[in-house]
């Protein structure tokens, strides 16, 4: 990732102060006065539409995302930033340049007070953390650019660590990253989160993630309706970096990458079939998902590095051989997901009523006769073998068992 020269003019001249608009969005931890920031702290953001950092929202990435990944004893300080995206968060709301700007301001501002207070203490190089979700992400990946560039010019500054969830300018996989940010950061210079940098960083994201893990051929229609799918039920609540967690997935997949440690965490099954599941039709989602996952796959460039910048393009099939041969396996596991669901629904269908032979016998021996007997027990075989005969489940009575007599 290349830092140029133009964002640094443009960097240098936004740190020397924060804009007006970014004081109404101030941290909802005040870094001075009687205030202390506790050494190992990790400032958490949160995503668009989210600007309060709850206490829930907290524990949970830092249970589940921070501390399995980078370690230590860090805990959260919710950092308040605008998280608006016009017009999705309301007609007045900011613009998400807008808003990634004046979150920048407040994280670079919060940053330095921090630093500044540890220096104070003593303490100029105890550890910190910055955790951004989703927009933040993006507000995080701009606060590391600048990191570096203090860096690099002799500042002598604590170890920073980044996570982040989501990342819509994850190198290989963002939304803004295939889409070259859509001038979203421009006054940034930057089209990605940069990857050498003396910051380590974790990138987390989901497999078919709209925004963090967007097909690299947007001309695959069927993997751009799967990632628009996983806006709607694809969150980051129900996973865990935490190998303890039952919510953990063991096949998740780890890249390393310059500063930079990758995961990608598997989706158990398409974002595009979980409505049919929703209404009762899993068999059919399980019949026609190999199939359908192996053409959503085609749209994604799995062999270059998740830390690789790899804007939008097409991906034509060139073995059509291999593909007709993945496709061929994918629909065998369909139809096997189909024989297995029709044999557990035979193991499982109640059993058919059946009539005892002796009972069959006479009534069979009554039928042939031609003669219909006014014995109880004749009477009874008859209905039973009448019934047996027309596939319906009948009760039948024990001959020896007397009736009840009715009041007359």
């Amino acid at each position: 990732m290349r830092i140029a020269t133009r964002g640094v003019a443009v960097l240098l001249p936004l740190a020397a102060s924060v804009s007006l608009s970014a004081l109404a969005y101030q941290p909802q931890v005040a870094y001075r006065g009687s205030v202390d920031l506790m050494a190992s702290e990790a400032l958490i953001m949160t995503g668009t539409g989210m600007p309060e950092v709850s206490a829930a929202w907290i524990s949970h990435v830092t249970d589940e995302f921070i501390k399995p990944t980078i370690g230590g004893s860090f805990s959260g300080v919710p950092l308040k930033t605008p998280e608006q995206f016009w017009p999705f968060t309301g007609l007045a709301s900011l613009t998400l340049e807008a808003s990634i700007r004046i979150g920048w301001e407040i994280l670079d501002s919060s940053l330095k007070a921090v630093i500044a207070q540890n220096v104070q203490n003593g303490a100029p190089l105890d550890p910190l953390a910055v955790f951004g979700y989703s927009q933040s992400s993006i507000i995080a990946s701009v606060g590391k650019q600048f990191l570096t560039l203090l860096a690099g010019s002799g500042a002598q500054l604590p170890s920073i660590s980044f996570v982040l969830l989501a990342n819509p300018i994850r190198p290989n996989g963002g939304l803004f990253s295939r889409l070259d940010n859509l001038g979203l950061v421009s006054w940034a210079s930057i089209n990605s989160t940069p990857t050498s940098t003396p910051f380590p960083t974790v990138d987390i994201a989901r497999q078919y993630d709209f925004f963090a893990d967007f097909p690299t051929d947007p001309g695959n229609y069927l993997a751009v309706a799967n990632a628009v799918a996983g806006l709607l039920n694809h969150d980051y609540g129900e996973v865990s970096l935490d190998p303890a967690s039952v919510n953990f997935d063991p096949n998740t997949v780890v890249q390393h990458y310059g500063d930079s440690t990758y995961y990608l965490i598997p989706s158990e099954h398409l974002p595009l079939l979980v409505p049919l599941r929703a209404v009762g039709m899993g068999s059919l989602a399980d019949a026609i998902e190999p199939t359908l996952r192996a053409l959503v796959d085609l749209g994604y460039d799995r062999t270059a590095p998740y830390g690789e910048f790899v804007p939008a393009q097409s991906l034509p099939v060139t073995d059509t051989a291999a593909l007709n041969r993945e496709l061929g396996v994918a629909f065998q596991q369909g139809l096997t997901a189909v024989e297995s669901e029709f044999s557990r629904s035979l193991a499982t269908a109640p059993a058919a009523a059946t009539v005892p032979e002796k009972t069959q016998a006479i009534a069979r021996e009554s039928l042939r006769s031609g003669q219909r007997s006014d014995s109880p027990k004749t009477r009874s075989a008859s209905r039973a073998l009448t019934g047996l005969r027309r596939g319906a489940a009948t009760d039948v009575p024990n001959p020896k068992q007397r009736r009840p007599s009715q009041a007359g």
